[in-house]
């Protein structure tokens, strides 16, 4: 090794353990709360809702979406927010509808972010119309305490957790993220994921379930619907069903156990590269 090469390679470990230092002295300092270190401003704004709300319209950008039971008869809106990414709360017409308002400039994109805007929607337990929850990057939560007539979720970036009760069709679309369907009783579920893990836990649906899935398993656990059809490219199809069912199960790649067909709706399990176990009962 030349002594030139051999200097660069002591300077490098030199200046390495140097970031090491003031990287932990810094943490140190702020004892590792990282989301100290964050660069945008948020605040929090309590909204609230006066009349009677039938539907519920939700636009967001970076934010996680919470449902939650107001402790009142009063309905309002919790939001946690970036300073230049501000929501509107507006109730027209019957429809609640918070939507996200950016006016950053172009170099307030740049920066550092631990934290994730929230808007928390604390809503009187009751029977609602159709619920429409659409964000970019962010989580959606919706409790058993709420039952719609129509749900649509639709997700780039995070998870979807619906317990809520849907008389007519529930639809959930994300690219990235899990989807938990649990104690959830639903007219029709329809569920649409690139990358993710779908999870359908003591629910049914009176009609029909349709689940596609580019890469991700699909679980059920004492679930049960009329029909079902379930499609993967890379993922395994597995658990328990309630009822019988007229079984056509295919996979390219895999093993297939299903129980025999009976008197039941269809059941058809599809994936390419994955195995297929489903249990009855």
């Amino acid at each position: 090794m030349s002594r030139k090469t051999r200097g660069l390679l002591i300077t490098s470990v030199a200046l390495m353990l140097v970031g090491i230092i003031i990287f932990g002295g810094t943490m140190s300092m702020i004892n590792w709360n990282y989301t100290l270190l964050s660069t945008s401003q948020f605040e929090n704004e309590e909204v609230k809702v006066t009349g009677e709300i039938k539907n519920v319209k939700i636009i967001a950008k970076t934010a996680d979406v919470v449902f939650m039971a107001a402790p009142t008869d009063e309905a309002s809106v919790i939001l946690n927010e970036q300073k230049n990414m501000k929501h509107t709360v507006t109730l027209s017409e019957g429809t609640l509808t918070v939507e996200v308002k950016d006016t950053r400039k172009w170099y307030e994109y740049i920066g550092i972010n631990f934290k994730t805007p929230k808007i928390t929607v604390l809503l009187p337990m009751s029977d609602y119309g159709e619920l429409s929850v659409k964000t970019t990057t962010g989580k959606v939560d919706l409790p058993d305490e709420f039952c719609f007539e129509r749900a649509d979720i639709t997700v780039t970036t995070g998870g979807v957790t619906l317990g809520s009760r849907v008389l007519g069709a529930a639809n959930i679309k994300s690219t990235t993220g899990n989807v938990w369907v649990e104690n959830a009783t639903l007219g029709s579920l329809s569920v649409s994921l690139s990358t993710g893990n779908v999870n359908l836990k003591y629910s049914s649906c009176t009609e029909s379930l349709k689940v596609n899935v580019s890469t991700g398993r699909v679980r059920f656990v004492d679930f049960d619907a009329s029909d079902i059809t379930v499609e993967t490219d890379t993922g395994d199809i597995i658990g328990n069903l309630l009822t019988p069912k007229q079984f056509d199960a295919k996979t390219a790649t895999g093993r297939v156990s299903v129980p025999q067909s009976e008197d039941g709706g269809s059941c058809k399990l599809t994936t390419d590269t994955g195995n297929i176990n489903i249990t009855v009962g």
